[in-house]
């Protein structure tokens, strides 16, 4: 813990705070990302269950012209 203080005492106050905000910035930075990444995977599964939704439902749409011609 000595070492620590030695090595930043001269940086002052100013400077750990200044290098403390941008270790917080970078880590919510870091996250964002991240929480995008997921939130693309889940727009992309939606959509993809989307598709398979409505050729079920035109398969369907199909199925039952087909049962009332006959």
């Amino acid at each position: 813990m000595e070492e620590l203080i030695k090595t930043l005492s001269p940086l002052g106050v100013g400077g750990v705070l200044a290098g403390l905000m941008f270790w917080f910035y970078r880590q919510d930075r870091l996250q964002c990302s991240k929480r995008e990444e997921r939130m693309m995977t889940v727009i992309e599964a939606n959509a993809r269950a989307s598709e398979r939704l409505a050729a079920n439902i035109e398969h369907l749409a199909h199925a039952l012209e087909r049962s009332g011609t006959q």
